[in-house]
């Protein structure tokens, strides 16, 4: 695809309809230079119809963990100063071959972690997940020397779909957790997450269950956790019979669909 025609399709788009403008960059056997490219044009100033996107499909593209994290420091760097997809609400990273590593990655850029009030909580307070809290993701994604961001990338995501990633496994999960359970700089409001078929084994309702165990003591203490509406966890080796176990749907308003 040529800049050209993605300038022709967001205009086509927003001309009938506004408030739907989609990029779909999917399966397009990119190279590895790809998300380097990406971030850059995602970053600049040099297509202003990419501001109109509403949803971003890049499913089916594998990028290395240098590439992936390339991209999204490249973008948060600029969003740091001026949100470049203000209006987008649905982001599809499905059979991208996503693992721990570039989960925590990425959800380090979606919601950013206020580091500096959760060192401020004394250990015994912490709300951990598998006896941990968030940390630092690998230096791929945010340098050892540089801080990390704290304007979310996309602050009007509303659907995250990362389904399709097997690699990702309940250590995937855990590092997602942990992420959504940690000490926020504002509010978010997600409304579905689909973790269908990402190799979460029988371990993963446990952890399910820690998250929602501590989600009203992060709500009382103004930690500002991440509660996505709907949990989807099709496909997955996670052995839930009973909800129940797990969380009270009615108290939190969160619907798990197994």
């Amino acid at each position: 695809m040529q800049l050209q025609d993605v300038h022709t399709r967001l205009t086509t788009q927003h001309e009938d309809n506004p408030s739907t403008v989609e990029l779909d960059l999917s399966s397009c056997y990119m190279e590895r230079t790809a998300p380097y490219v990406l971030g850059r044009l995602f970053a600049s100033l040099q297509l202003l119809e990419l501001r109109w996107i509403t949803s971003l499909r890049l499913d089916g593209n594998y990028f290395t963990d240098d590439g992936f994290g390339a991209m999204l420091s490249t973008m948060s760097a600029a969003n740091e100063k001026q949100t470049i997809l203000p209006v987008l609400r649905q982001l599809y990273l499905n059979n991208m071959n996503l693992d721990r590593r570039s989960v925590a990655g990425l959800f380090a850029y979606l919601f950013p972690v206020d580091l500096k009030a959760t060192h401020r909580i004394p250990p015994s307070e912490a709300l951990r997940i598998a006896g941990n809290r968030v940390s630092r993701p690998s230096k791929a994604y945010i340098a050892a020397d540089k801080r990390g961001p704290t304007v979310p990338l996309f602050p009007s995501l509303t659907v995250l779909s990362l389904s399709d990633n097997p690699g990702m496994g309940t250590t995937g999960l855990i590092q997602i957790l942990r992420s959504l359970l940690a000490v926020h700089y504002e509010p978010h409001a997600l409304s579905v997450m689909d973790l269908s078929r990402c190799g979460l084994d029988r371990a993963a309702s446990r952890y399910l269950h820690e998250y929602f165990e501590q989600l009203s003591r992060a709500i009382d203490t103004h930690c500002y956790p991440v509660v996505p509406r709907r949990f989807v966890l099709m496909g997955n080796q996670h052995g839930i019979a009973d909800l129940h176990e797990i969380y009270s749907p009615k108290t939190t308003g969160v619907q798990l669909v197994l």
